[in-house]
């Protein structure tokens, strides 16, 4: 069921009355129910798990279905900032595929309905033969998590530590959904995974010893330097699953998806990567395949959103259509953006010059396909509405959109601010207004914002019997000052997580905090840079005005003596001394890392003030639920709104 707005009985019942009494008009609200199609879930044994290390707080599920409680009331899913509740950006999410099999177009993955279930393929199929997959209710085909700081110990003081680090960074969130999760549980799964990790079944992680095999008591399991990963395997060949996606029978496909993430700030701390494997086990040819990172957005209130993509940047985002949203109002903060970015896409052959990136390598002969189609979908059905679900005519509906065409007719789209035919729905910029934008139908109808879905899509390609296809995504959320500045944040993020990217995670920027201290007309900006688990070997700051003026330069320190902890213990420190400035800064580090690389990692901190003291302008009741007296009153729920100033 979608979460439309946030609101109690008590206070639905007040406004309502509010609202009568006041001028006799009430604002019609879309239902509170998502398209019917989502309520035909298949009853299956699929298991979910919570990804929380940073900023933003998700399920995953190893049916292949990501940003989906399944224990909320609303069911919303990618909740940013973590533990704001009803500050939910996305319903669900998840891959899908379309394929000629045999001269047959097929369709799989996972939407409203998932087309995959738990396990392995264990037998491969040939041309005469099908594959045959294992017992999906196996326990070792379950979603496994783990972080490097939880791991089996049998030393008191560690279990202790263990407990605590649980207790307030995991218990807090997961209880409000879980009610009955302890300590102890999360302590002793992490503690089962990390013993049972599926290495041998290709889960990732860090060959301490370099031997090629996993040794808990020696190796680390999850994505080598990530702060939280998990890990599943799942396949298509459970017919009564992928009918009930789009109507298409099984594939033959083993998918293995890995997601992780880091505990960072800046865009780090926003993001979660997922990564899909999928292996051709069906024994035939797939021909003209394509790929789809599908999303049903909704950031807050779920009717008032527009959708877009950059094609530069790979990049697919929602954003809010109204100034306000009603759920994020609710928490006193502005409409955030969500998006997802293709960081990786199917591989093809290419020229011999021309490499691609696979498996954390690159290789020469292949290049990654882009975002080839960016598609959207207006519930209730403007032109395009969703794929049905459990009928063949779904799979043909998603083979148009894969592709950047009119679902049913896979007509040509006409950009109306070009008049030229495209794949790539929205790809204006809405920050400068210019291209074309969400709000806007090819036929220049006006659209308003309303519930959205959206799909970033690339191909086609080819996979032979055997071959593995890698697609790599990045969720990312950002936070800004009004709804459009949210989006310029989600792009300058997505700039640092692709920069990340592209040198394989070998250096990773530190979490960073600010702290300013006035010192008469000066201030004193403090920066610490927690760098555990990033192989930093020595950091150089500097601080910027936003036109990119550099307002000082000063080196951070591990040895003990700068406020930065103990010496050697991976946490830098340094400060300055500038004049108090008029207007926001910024920091940018430099950094060097033990493998040798130096990398500039820009905006690692944003809006540093320094202009003190901060400045109370005005307080005032706004609202008071008993007697409305502009009072707080014992016993009553009450509203403030102040505003604060400062010199910048």
């Amino acid at each position: 069921m979608k979460h439309l707005y946030r609101t109690t009985i008590l206070r639905a019942f007040l406004s309502f009355l509010f609202l009568a009494l006041s001028d006799g008009r009430l604002v019609a609200k879309e239902n509170n129910v998502k398209h019917d199609q989502s309520l035909h879930k298949a009853q299956t044994s699929d298991s979910y798990a919570p990804m929380l290390i940073n900023n933003v707080f998700n399920y995953y599920g190893n049916n292949g279905d990501g940003s989906f409680n399944k224990s909320s009331t609303s069911n919303e899913g990618f909740e940013f900032p973590k533990g704001s509740n009803y500050g939910t950006t996305v319903f669900e999410d998840g891959l899908v595929w379309t394929t000629f099999q045999r001269d047959t177009l097929k369709c799989g993955g996972s939407t409203y309905n998932h087309g995959l279930q738990p396990g392995r393929i264990l037998t491969n199929g040939t041309a005469t033969s099908l594959p045959v997959a294992d017992d999906p209710a196996k326990k070792e085909y379950r979603v496994y998590r783990v972080r490097p700081d939880i791991k089996p110990t049998a030393n008191a003081d560690s279990v202790a530590l263990e407990n605590t680090v649980l207790a307030s960074s995991e218990v807090p969130y997961i209880v409000r959904f879980e009610r009955s999760t302890t300590v102890e549980q999360l302590r002793q799964q992490y503690w089962d995974d990390w013993n049972e990790w599926p290495a041998s079944e290709g889960a990732p992680f860090t060959d301490v010893n370099h031997d090629g095999v996993y040794e808990p008591a020696v190796d680390i399991p999850g994505f080598p330097g990530a702060d939280q990963t998990e890990w599943m395997v799942m396949n298509d060949l459970n017919q009564a699953l992928t009918i009930n996606l789009y109507g298409s029978t099984p594939i033959g496909l083993e998918v293995q998806r890995t997601i992780w993430a880091y505990n960072a700030s800046g865009a780090l701390g926003n993001t979660i990567f997922i990564q899909y494997k999928l292996i051709n086990k069906s024994g035939v040819r797939l021909d003209t395949m394509y790929v789809a990172q599908w999303a049903d957005p909704d950031l807050g209130y779920a009717g008032d959103d527009y959708v877009g993509c950059d094609t530069m940047l790979d990049l697919g985002f929602c954003y809010n259509g109204e100034t306000s949203d009603a759920n994020y109002a609710d928490l006193g903060l502005a409409p955030p953006s969500v998006g997802f970015n293709l960081l990786q896409g199917p591989i093809v052959p290419s020229a011999s010059t021309v490499s691609a990136m696979f498996d954390g390598h690159r290789i020469y002969g292949y290049k990654n396909l882009p975002m080839t189609a960016f598609n959207w979908v207006l519930k209730s059905g403007f032109n395009d509405s969703d794929p049905l679900l459990r009928d063949l005519r779904g799979t043909s509906q998603w083979y148009n959109f894969m592709r950047g065409l009119h679902r049913d007719t896979g007509g040509r789209l006409l950009n109306p601010i070009t008049g030229l035919p495209t794949t790539y729905i929205f790809s204006g910029d809405p920050v400068t207004r210019s291209g074309w934008n969400d709000g806007k139908w090819v036929d220049g109808t006006f659209l308003t914002p309303a519930d959205r879905r959206m799909a970033l899509c690339s191909g086609p390609f080819t996979m032979s019997p055997g071959d593995t296809q890698e697609i790599i995504v990045a969720a990312i959320a950002a936070q800004g000052t009004d709804r459009l500045q949210s989006v310029s944040q989600l792009k300058s993020y997505d700039k640092v997580i692709q920069q990340i990217f592209d040198g394989f995670f070998r250096g990773i920027p530190p979490a960073v905090t600010a702290n300013v201290s006035a010192a008469g007309n000066n201030a004193v900006v403090f920066l610490s840079a927690n760098a555990v688990h990033r192989n930093i070997a020595s950091i150089a700051a500097s601080l910027k005005k936003y036109d990119g003026t550099t307002v000082a330069a000063f080196q951070l320190y591990d040895d003990g003596a700068h406020n930065d902890g103990q010496a050697g213990d991976e946490t830098f420190a340094g400060s300055t001394i500038i004049p108090q400035q008029s207007e926001g800064l910024y920091a940018d580090f430099f950094v060097h890392y033990a493998n040798g690389d130096t990398i500039t990692w820009g905006h690692v901190s944003n809006n540093i003030t320094t202009a003190q003291p901060l400045k109370l302008i005005s307080q005032q009741v706004v609202s008071d639920n008993l007697n409305q007296d502009g009072i707080a009153n014992p016993g009553e729920n009450v509203r403030y709104t102040f505003s604060v100033m400062n010199g910048s």
